[in-house]
């Protein structure tokens, strides 16, 4: 009967060792959350570097664009970070002023409008910058993939 006990919370605290392990985070990917995406760089700049064919000329050209439209974004992207900070402020207030929150909204709304333009211009900027088989090679790749997102179950 002892050796039985003994042998069930031998069992129960070799389950709890092993589960307690496999709950830790991996040297992967899946570990890394946030640190892991910032870590492998720009996706949509993997995605255009990964064309085919590319001369010094040409990625010189795209990089110098892309550092362009990074600069152009910053500004706005720091704008609509504030005023989403700015719209949880009024959504957690005792008394909220619905318009306020409203107003904010549609100016993140125009921020995000001015970032997806700002980023189409830099797409059809690279595009101009391409020979004809690299356009036909970027226009084949889906949208999300160019983005570097992955759906979602939403």
């Amino acid at each position: 009967m002892k050796s039985i006990k003994v042998f069930i919370s031998t069992i129960m605290i070799a389950s709890i060792a092993v589960s307690s392990l496999l709950a830790q985070p991996g040297n992967g990917k899946q570990g890394m959350r946030g640190e892991g995406k910032r870590a492998m760089g720009d996706p949509a700049k993997r995605v255009i570097m990964q064309i085919p064919d590319l001369s010094e000329q040409q990625k010189s050209a795209i990089q110098k664009k892309a550092v362009e439209t990074r600069k152009d974004i910053l500004p706005l992207r720091n704008e609509m970070n504030e005023k989403r900070a700015h719209l949880q402020t009024l959504r957690t207030q005792e008394s909220a002023d619905l318009d306020a929150i409203h107003s904010t909204i549609e100016a993140i709304g125009e921020l995000r409008i001015t970032i997806a333009k700002e980023r189409a211009t830099m797409h059809q900027d690279v595009r101009q910058i391409l020979n004809e088989e690299q356009r036909v090679w970027l226009d084949t790749q889906a949208p999300m993939k160019r983005a570097g997102k992955r759906m979602r179950g939403r």
